[in-house]
């Protein structure tokens, strides 16, 4: 499970001087998030050179026919077609290229309503998100600097990439404090559904907030089909 998250945030990377959100001088370090608990479907099956899929483990349920799945051996933009009583098997409306067992696969929602409309938190401390990151991990961190408050996410369709794969684009959003009462040195963010975590990840540096002078300025990015998002901070 973990190399597929190791790709995401090398393809994160190459997104970043890809995506024409703001001059290349003006950009700073990116993470590619991990998709909280409410996001994503992690499990692990075997691919057979066909559309089965088959001895998954966790069960899928029917709630994931329609879900995009990713991994090794599938084709991109694959999606579940059909979903087995009892969830151990399932049929792909691509066929795999390879056979092989024991593949770790996600799934994810096929479109942005996920996330669309949704709050971008911000969090303080050491934390490190993971795919089983929930609320009460990330609540008791969250900024609290005078003036604080989580912003409502307006995803449009920003840019399509050199694959020809749109990608999704937020509003520029600014956080900056009133005074200088309460210091907040932001780590990371996260988005919720005000259940599960959908999104979450650490900034590649910290940035202090620290008085009425400073201010943390960042774009939300997703790509079709959906990944785990990224966020670009405008320095």
């Amino acid at each position: 499970m973990w190399y597929l998250l190791g790709g995401l945030v090398l393809l994160a990377l190459a997104c970043l001087f890809a995506a024409p959100v703001v001059p290349t001088a003006a950009r700073a370090l990116a993470v590619r998030a991990v998709t909280g608990n409410g996001g994503a479907v992690f499990t692990n099956g075997d691919t057979h050179s066909n559309t089965t899929f088959d001895s998954i483990s966790p069960a899928l349920s029917a709630s994931d026919v329609g879900k995009f799945i990713f991994g090794p051996g599938i084709v991109n933009g694959t999606k579940i077609a059909t979903v087995a009583v009892g969830g151990l098997s399932a049929t792909l409306d691509t066929a795999a290229t390879a056979t092989a067992a024991g593949v770790d696969v996600v799934l994810y929602d096929n479109d942005f309503t996920g996330v669309n409309g949704r709050e971008l938190h911000l969090f303080t401390g050491s934390y490190d998100p993971s795919p089983v990151t929930i609320l009460a991990d990330l609540t008791p961190i969250e900024a609290n600097y005078t003036g604080y408050a989580a912003q409502e996410l307006e995803l449009t369709y920003g840019y399509v990439d050199p694959s020809g794969s749109p990608t999704a684009q937020g509003q520029l959003m600014s956080f900056k404090p009133t005074d200088a009462l309460v210091p907040n040195t932001i780590t990371g963010w996260w988005i919720d559904d005000g259940v599960n975590v959908l999104r979450a990840a650490r900034l590649a540096s910290g940035v202090g907030l620290t008085d009425a002078t400073k201010e943390l300025a960042l774009v939300y990015q997703e790509g079709y089909p959906p990944g785990p998002g990224m966020i670009q901070v405008i320095p």
